[in-house]
């Protein structure tokens, strides 16, 4: 019998967060592939199955990250852990402008078309729905996911200095609960509201659920107990449920069940998990290659929004004659392709750094 990724450790995640980075990096292809074919948003039938799904796939990447959480963090812990994100933040900020001036410099335009709105925007915590004096300032890609992991990181590890853990379960669940009150009475204006509301608080509410129903999974050990089939079976129901009928737009507060499809989510996303451990086999080859992007998912991130800042897919009029599907693939490996060198490079200069740094204590 073939062993099955059942064991409790660090690295069991690695493959399927590799999978889910391959999964959004894809749909954002689709996007731009359906852009520059003039499909508008109605995409051939495999891609919308597949677009469909990312929302579950966003909140298992929130799930897992709770899952790998520790809790007993020091203050000076969680204070360094929130700069080194702020640093990766800025840093992608600025990388990402310099990406913007090579593009406009490239394609003969002036140097700072978009460079200062996109740092604004990054400085503001902007949207994608945000207004500044009647311009509209671009959100920084990607980095909205970035933001609210950051974000709901440090409040989960703030929470969890409290004593009492009827208060630590009263805001988690609180805080989002109230959103979805005020979301389901104001109706339109309330969506369009919290859509423009800066640095994602919204957003960060329901990830800290989803963070804590991951560390949650961890401590009561659920993946590795035996689960009657109806309560299986009434999950399996409640996700596909909401797949079908939900919106699950964790960026524009789509969530046209309420509350309902934030639960139904959480619900797909065990359902993903479970066939994720039941199914795939560690000796696989393709779960090496899957794990190594896995293991780089916060570094794909930020090069991924380098790369939409360096490349505008939606410009390539070349790729139209390889229709929807071919020019959504030839989009998809080149910026893989890219994305893969650029971490690896990185990771060189991390060896090197560090090399250093030892030989210099060594030498002391």
């Amino acid at each position: 019998m073939r062993e099955r990724i059942n064991k409790n450790v660090i690295g069991m995640w690695s493959a399927l967060k590799g999978l889910m980075v391959l999964v959004v990096i894809l749909t954002h292809s689709i996007a731009e592939g359906a852009t520059l074919c003039a499909y508008g948003d109605v995409y051939p039938i495999p891609f919308r199955v597949l677009t469909k799904g990312r929302g579950i796939v966003l909140f298992t990447f929130f799930m897992i990250n709770g899952y790998l959480m520790r809790p007993e963090k020091s203050k000076g812990e969680i204070k360094r852990h929130y700069f080194n994100y702020l640093k990766i933040y800025f840093f992608t900020l600025l990388t990402m402008a310099v990406a913007c001036i090579i593009h406009n410099l490239f394609i003969g335009e002036k140097w700072n078309v978009q460079v200062w709105q996109l740092l604004i925007g990054g400085l503001f915590g902007a949207t994608n729905k945000t207004y500044l004096s009647g311009y509209k300032i671009p959100f920084p890609s990607a980095l909205w996911f970035f933001v609210v992991l950051m974000n709901a990181s440090l409040l989960l590890d703030l929470i969890g200095k409290l004593d009492s853990r009827k208060a630590q379960k009263a805001i988690i669940y609180g805080i989002p609960f109230l959103f979805f009150l005020w979301y389901f009475f104001s109706g339109h204006l309330g969506k369009n509201v919290f859509v423009n509301i800066p640095f994602y608080p919204v957003q960060t509410s329901i990830a800290i659920v989803l963070l804590y129903v991951g560390y949650e999974m961890k401590k009561s050990n659920i993946l590795f107990v035996k689960i009657n089939w109806y309560w299986k079976a009434g999950i399996a129901l409640l996700a596909l449920f909401t797949y079908l009928f939900g919106q699950l737009d964790s960026l524009n507060n789509e969530y046209r069940l309420g509350i309902l499809e934030c639960i139904g989510g959480i619900c797909g996303s065990f359902v993903f998990i479970y066939i994720y451990l039941q199914l795939v086999n560690p000796e696989w080859k393709l779960i090496e290659w899957l794990m190594w992007i896995g293991r780089r998912s916060l570094w794909i991130i930020p090069v991924h929004c380098v790369e939409e800042a360096l490349f505008r897919w939606d410009e390539c009029s070349q790729f139209m004659r390889l229709g929807i599907y071919g020019s959504t693939s030839l989009i998809f490996f080149i910026r893989l392709f890219f994305i893969i060198v650029v971490c690896c490079l990185m990771e060189m200069l991390q060896k090197k750094i560090k090399k250093k740094k030892f030989n210099k204590y060594a030498k002391m």
